[in-house]
């Protein structure tokens, strides 16, 4: 992929995530953030495990362990999720090689994700 075509796609991806909080969470994307560290709920130690393992370069055992906690009524886990692929897709290549992920496969797991929380159909348009 060249690198118009790589920055084209991180630009979409980045709509995307816009677009689907946008849709489905009801406000513009905003980074996943924990509210009560003394209260923390199923969605903060997700995303507290999910950034300590992209830390230890495991995305892909963190992608499983995101769509192992899937709850279709508890949408502040699709809101882990989104931050999760918005770090991913921030990533340069480099990083994504070392930690075994590409584009294509955020693009994938996105679409996987909002599919499971109602938005099917929605990443169609994303090459």
């Amino acid at each position: 992929m060249a690198f118009f075509e790589k920055d084209w796609f991180m630009w979409q991806l980045r709509v995307f995530v816009d677009m689907a909080a946008r849709l489905l969470l009801g406000k513009e994307f905003t980074p996943y953030l924990i509210q009560d560290e003394d209260h923390m709920t199923t969605a903060d130690l997700l995303h507290q495990r999910l950034l300590t393992m992209l830390d230890e370069q495991d995305a892909n055992g963190a992608e499983d362990l995101l769509f192992e906690s899937v709850n279709p009524d508890d949408m502040a886990i699709y809101e882990v999720g989104l931050d999760f692929y918005n770090r991913l897709n921030e990533m340069d290549e480099r990083e994504l090689d070392r930690q075994d992920f590409s584009r294509e496969e955020i693009r994938d797991g996105l679409s996987d994700l909002t599919a499971e929380y109602g938005g099917e159909g929605l990443f169609d348009q994303i090459q």
